[in-house]
């Protein structure tokens, strides 16, 4: 039944999680300098969640495209169990990671001066 040239669910999540990541970081690459793209590989490398302390001592679009690949992982995972215990806790974690993109939005856009 599993001969050498099927593939297994695990692994079609993992192609389509790689493939998914890899286009996020080619649309941020253009707007990352070298130092960002630098904290970016370190931050991903060193394992520490996003709403860690070292999360948020990083530069605004570094947390942007860090949140933004956890939330497109979250959906292929979602995509692939089929546990319902899981889905329910993927989607709390989705819920969780655009409530902190949405709190990283609003620190990101200038205040207006009042007069």
């Amino acid at each position: 039944m599993f001969g050498r040239g099927s593939r297994t669910n695990k692994q079609d999540m993992h192609r389509e999680l790689f493939k998914k990541q890899q286009q996020v970081q080619q649309v941020y690459q253009k707007r990352l300098s070298g130092k960002n793209i630098n904290a970016l590989n370190t931050f991903l490398s060193s394992g520490k969640q996003p709403g860690s302390a070292e999360f948020f001592k990083l530069h605004p679009l570094v947390q942007e495209v860090v949140l933004k690949l956890n939330l497109t992982s979250i959906d292929v995972m979602a995509k692939h169990t089929r546990n319902p215990i899981k889905k329910g806790v993927f989607l709390l974690q989705k819920a969780m990671f655009k409530r902190l993109a949405r709190g990283n939005q609003k620190k990101r856009t200038p205040k207006k001066k009042k007069k």
